[in-house]
């Protein structure tokens, strides 16, 4: 009996050690980041051959890279975080532990594939089915009864007869699962043992879950979501989900001893079960569209060619957006707030603005002035999804550019901009320089998922990007040369919103609108150097006021922003009558801001931004 006690004593001490060794592994964002991938592509790899969907063909490239990915991302950070609400831990902890939850699903991938190799059949994981009726508040019936999983199976030949005995399930369900989790308290308290604990779940906890599955499945029939078929098509997911909620639950009793906790936290599984289960049809349902793939297809206005796998992925990408800034929050708030107050935000807008009016071009200009078509329908969901993944892509590229900036500007800001992340030491330099390639990748993975020439531009706009500011060319050195490069870049992101819709090309764009921008830009742009004047000086930067002075400097800079801002005129002499007062009217106004003596880019840049709405709206008029 000693050494039985001794033995579990020396598992106990091997299970701690090695919770303790994974919360405390050294990681960084980038080495949590590839670790994910890492698994995710090789489950993807055996997923291959279980499924005998063929995922290295080039038309499934965004179901290995994209949906799979997003799909374990999203519920990965949806459980990190509600496991940090429930325990409070380090969440940098929780999310070292979490990555065994991927390791699992690669684990079941391979035993799938070992399955089907020896079973000769495909093993194939499939989102479950809504019926086709299904509305809003049968979505909520739907939930209720997938809350009356247990007990209340074994006494049901098929759906829930009446709300009463819903009530009577839910109410039996719920007590054997605190009794569960009571005697679960009671051993750890009693013993302090994880090894029992875990011997316990497996032989008692682990029976009920699936229990649940199989007879609930059985009793609720093909008519309904949960079909037996489903389950059992459905395996290696419903093994990995119910894994994951009973180690989350034992982690949560294991950090807070608290059986309302628990009881949160495996009540809570059940519920994103189902979410996850059927995910892409709750959308549907939503905005009362048929709950089936083929909904999926073809939705898109802007790009027919924006379907499924886009759309899913598109979807998982943007709750990962919202959760991961929740994540870093929480992670370091600091740091959280000394990127977002970084962000430049009428640059940023800029930006934008500049997508927006490329797709504005693509979407409504008429076809006779410059053989262009027009898109038929209005903005629907699906164009929602994909502007707004045109505008992360756009966002995150952002985020890269201004980190690469501040990394090789760091002695001009320690001068200009004392403010920046680095001169007030939130992040250290290569601490800074991870964030900005990851910042990058996401901008470029974002883009792929938009339309392969929408990548191509952001990606090169990224290199314009690199050869402005970095060494060794640096070119933000020389004047003309710097700000065509700017210029440059802003067409890159005009054809970008251009390019959302599949049926134009970089060819169709207006060359008239194209030799515009390159004007307007490459003298506007120099407006940009004047509060970075002593800065510049110090590192050598020859702008236009560091090789002319401060003085002469803003009288040129004044002078080539009003004829950057008289352009339209020239080039649009069909609407000069309307342009012409405006354009000296502002021109003249942003002449006299850049010489002000307390030079403020903000004012000058809401000048240009309400000219610019007008420009467009009186030059592109349907």
């Amino acid at each position: 009996m000693q050494t039985f006690k001794f033995k579990i004593k020396e598992i106990d001490r091997f299970l701690l050690s090695t919770i303790e060794k994974l919360e405390n592994q050294k990681m960084t964002l980038m080495g949590w980041l590839l670790t994910f991938l890492t698994i995710v592509f090789l489950r993807n790899f055996f997923e291959t051959f279980s499924s005998e969907d063929n995922l290295f063909l080039g038309s499934n490239w965004g179901v290995f890279f994209g949906q799979y990915v997003g799909f374990f991302l999203c519920w990965l950070l949806v459980i990190i975080l509600f496991i940090y609400f429930l325990t409070r831990e380090n969440i940098e902890k929780i999310s070292k532990l979490a990555l065994l939850g991927v390791v699992l699903a690669l684990v079941v991938s391979i035993v799938e594939t070992a399955i089907s190799f020896l079973g000769g059949e495909a093993i194939r994981n499939k989102y479950g089915l809504i019926p086709n009726s299904t509305t809003f508040f049968g979505l909520l019936k739907l939930l209720s009864e997938y809350a009356g999983w247990g007990i209340g199976s074994f006494f049901m030949s098929d759906t829930f007869a009446s709300t009463k005995t819903l009530i009577s399930v839910v109410i039996l369900r719920t007590a054997y699962l605190l009794i569960i989790i009571f005697f679960a308290k009671k051993i750890l308290l009693k013993t302090k043992s994880i090894f029992l604990l875990v011997f316990y779940t497996i032989f008692v906890w682990a029976p009920f879950i699936f229990a649940e599955l199989y007879f609930y499945s059985k009793a609720v029939g093909s008519p309904s979501y949960f079909s037996s078929s489903h389950f059992f098509e459905n395996i290696g997911p419903n093994i990995i989900g119910s894994f994951c909620a009973i180690a989350c639950a034992l982690y949560v009793l294991f950090k807070t001893k608290s059986i309302i906790k628990t009881f949160v936290a495996s009540i809570f599984f059940y519920f994103l079960g189902f979410f996850v289960s059927c995910f892409p049809y709750i959308f549907a349902v939503l905005f009362k569209l048929p709950p089936s793939s083929q909904s999926f297809y073809g939705g898109s206005n802007i790009n027919p060619k924006f379907e499924w796998n886009s759309i899913l992925t598109s979807i998982y990408l943007i709750l990962i957006f919202c959760l991961s800034n929740l994540w870093f929050f929480i992670y370091s708030k600091e740091k959280f707030l000394a990127i977002w107050k970084n962000l430049r935000p009428f640059r940023l807008l800029h930006n934008l603005a500049l997508l927006g009016f490329g797709l504005y071009i693509a979407i409504f200009l008429t076809s006779e002035p410059y053989g262009v078509g027009v898109l038929p329908g209005s903005i629907n969901f699906f164009d929602c999804l994909l502007i707004i993944m045109a505008i992360l892509s756009v966002f995150f590229f952002w985020l890269s550019a201004i980190g690469y900036d501040d990394v090789c500007d760091e002695k001009i800001d320690k001068i200009s901009n004392s403010k920046r992340p680095l001169c007030q030491n939130r992040f250290n330099k290569e601490e800074f320089k991870m964030l900005s390639n990851v910042f990058r990748g996401v901008s470029y993975f974002f883009s792929a998922f938009v339309g392969f020439g929408f990548f191509l531009l952001m990606f090169l706009r990224s290199l314009m990007v690199y050869i402005y500011s970095s060494p060794p060319f640096r070119l933000k050195r020389f004047p003309l040369i710097a700000t065509f490069l700017l210029s440059l870049s802003a067409l890159f992101t005009v054809l970008a919103g251009f390019v959302l819709s599949p049926q134009y090309t970089v060819l169709d764009f207006p060359k008239k609108i194209i030799l515009f921008i390159l004007t307007v830009f490459t003298f506007g742009f120099m407006a940009k150097d004047i509060k970075d004047y002593e800065g510049d000086r110090a590192d050598n930067v020859y702008t236009i006021p560091v090789i002319f002075g401060e003085r002469k400097g803003k009288i040129i800079i004044g002078a080539l922003t009003a004829i950057a801002l008289f352009c339209p005129v020239i080039f649009f002499p069909a609407f000069w009558r309307i342009l012409i007062l405006p354009s000296i009217f502002v021109g003249t106004m942003s002449f006299l801001l850049i010489n002000r003596k307390n030079y403020s880019e903000k004012f000058l840049f809401l000048v240009y931004f309400f000219y610019g709405v007008f420009f467009v709206l009186t030059c592109f008029r349907t």
